[in-house]
């Protein structure tokens, strides 16, 4: 049996050998290190307390640079076809992740891309949308106040309230368009995806 590498996680502990990668909950890594040395198969060695994968059965790893979680993407993991393991430190979430890299070979390799979080541009934009059309009734309600004479039911707003509401339709816009610019300029988060060539 070759070498048997194992992190802490905050649910347990996750480890890789030369040939399977396996998620654990038992916590006990002294028993798990001395079972997987020994030549204990990997499923055997995790037992019913967790789930394991044999490297033929991956599909990719991936996380967000700078993230402690990694997920494991699978064929075999128990009928689920992801697991997370979010690690205690970073260093050894880079660790698993470099020591993943290595242990699968040449024919698989790390890849970086960035992708940007549409779903918080779309509400910034929305936000900007919604303080445009407060700023906008407000303006209207303002400069054409109801005509009491055709509706005499109707109470036109009094002006402090317009106008507070106008400058709470301008505060919305111009922070939400200062956001959309910054989150542009930012890019998206940057993911490694380690896959097959």
């Amino acid at each position: 049996m070759g070498a048997v590498h194992i992190w802490p996680t905050l649910a347990g502990v996750v480890a890789l050998t030369p040939a399977v990668s396996y998620w654990a909950n038992d916590g006990e890594i002294g028993k798990l290190r001395a079972d997987l040395e020994s030549g204990v198969a990997m499923a055997q060695a995790v037992g019913f307390s967790g789930s394991s994968c044999n490297f033929n059965s991956l599909v990719r790893v991936e996380s967000k640079k700078g993230s402690p979680t990694i997920f494991v993407v699978a064929r075999d993991f128990l009928g689920k076809a992801k697991e997370d393991f979010t690690f205690k430190s970073q260093a050894d979430r880079d660790a698993f992740y470099q020591t993943f890299v290595r242990l699968l070979g040449p024919n698989w390799h790390c890849q970086q891309t960035p992708r940007s979080n549409r779903m918080i541009l779309l509400l910034t934009l929305a936000g900007a949308v919604f303080g445009l059309l407060t700023l906008l009734c407000t303006g209207i309600l303002l400069a054409a106040p109801p005509d009491q004479a055709r509706n005499p039911g109707v109470q036109p707003m009094p002006a402090g309230a317009a106008w507070a509401l106008m400058g709470f339709g301008l505060l919305v816009t111009a922070a939400c368009v200062a956001w959309f610019f910054w989150a542009r300029k930012a890019g998206g988060t940057i993911w490694e995806t380690i896959c097959t060539r």
